[in-house]
This record gives structure tokens, sequence and C-alpha cells, in this order.
């Protein structure tokens, strides 16, 4: 599907605020809910990562992108593409910290003025 081909919506007002801060400090994380989860019984993670794509499948709102129309931000929802889940092995408790403390640090760039 072209892209003037695609079905094209306004944005809410939060979705605005959202997307004016992207604009002003781009790369922030301010629209994600990010969260770590401890698995204590053995996982089949081809499943799990099956699960996730049916969510993304059936979710619209999983995929809805932005584009500039007519001078005007306006969403639209993608196409379902697979989406392979990236995998990191946290059983080592420093490489836990690490990674928590990086993607932390990513999520509050925005909040305390830093790059």
């Amino acid at each position: 599907m072209k892209s003037s081909e695609k079905k094209l919506y306004k944005l809410c007002h939060p979705q605005k605020r959202i997307w004016y801060v992207e604009l002003f400090k781009p790369g922030t994380n301010l629209a994600n809910v990010c969260y770590d989860t401890k698995f204590n019984e053995k996982v089949n993670f081809d499943i799990l990562e099956k699960a996730v794509n049916l969510v993304i499948k059936n979710c619209d709102g999983m995929r809805l992108r932005l584009t500039e129309h007519n001078g005007e931000i306006m969403q639209y929802i993608e196409e379902y593409k697979y989406y392979p889940i990236e995998r990191v092995d946290f059983s080592e408790p420093r490489q836990r910290c690490s990674c928590r403390r990086d993607l932390y640090r990513s999520f509050f760039a925005c909040r305390i003025g830093n790059p």
C-alpha cells in the first residue's frame, strides 16, 4: 500500500503533545511504557514471541505510525509484519543492572535535560 493510499487519521491532543516532545527532543522514550519481569519457570521463548506478535497483529494501536500530509501530522495503521523479539540473557545480576541502568538513563534523559 502506497503512502498516498493509506487511510489517514488526525492525532488527538495527547498524541500531538508526544509528537511535539519528540520533535524537540528526538529519541526520548517519553511515550514508552517499559518494564522487566522475572520468569521463575522455564519459558518457551518461541511461543512467547508468537503471542506478542498476535497482540501486534490484532491491536491496531500497536501499529500506528505518523506521517506528514499537507503540512499536518497524521497517523495511519501500518500493515502487520512479524516482529522478532530481541532476547537478552539476564542470568548474571551484573547484566541485569547494566541493562536496566542504560534503559532508565535513556528514559530520564529527556526529563533532566541531558542529550
